[in-house]
């Protein structure tokens, strides 16, 4: 058994370009196309709550784990990746849907035809029962 591999990313070292075919990300001591594990989420903070602001952060954070997943199997008609947003107590899910010629064709430069499906649910606020009741009724399911 392998013990847990360990990344540590620091913003000044890191670096994504999308290419041919999927989107590489170069660290200075790390493969992150070749870990073996695929616990890999990144995650981000901002203080600013507005909604055009928080697209502008889920939205990457969506494509980067949706190319993760078409770098691994490129054969998968749609790719589903979560975003977590968390303000204060406050958390709300976000489900961005890619499908594979959207993918092929940002990473190929090619004019998009197809567009990125996202859905949002409410906001749950953690420090009430309710609030905990419902966000574990959506994240497990009922």
């Amino acid at each position: 058994m392998s013990s847990p591999r360990v990344l540590e990313v620091q913003r000044s070292h890191w670096l994504g370009a999308c290419w041919r075919e999927s989107i590489r990300a170069t660290f200075p001591s790390a493969d992150l196309w070749n870990v073996s594990s695929p616990d890999i989420m990144p995650a981000s903070t901002d203080k600013r709550p507005d909604t055009e602001h928080r697209m502008k952060r889920e939205i990457p954070f969506g494509l980067f784990l949706a190319f993760a997943a078409f770098g691994r199997n490129p054969a998968l008609e749609e790719y589903i990746s979560f975003v977590f947003n968390l303000r204060r107590t406050s958390v709300q899910v976000t489900k961005i849907v890619a499908i594979r010629p959207y993918l092929r064709a940002l990473c190929e430069g090619r004019e998009l035809s197809e567009h990125l499906r996202i859905y949002r649910s409410a906001e749950y606020d953690l420090a009430e029962c309710d609030g905990r009741g419902e966000f574990l009724t959506v994240f497990f399911g009922s």
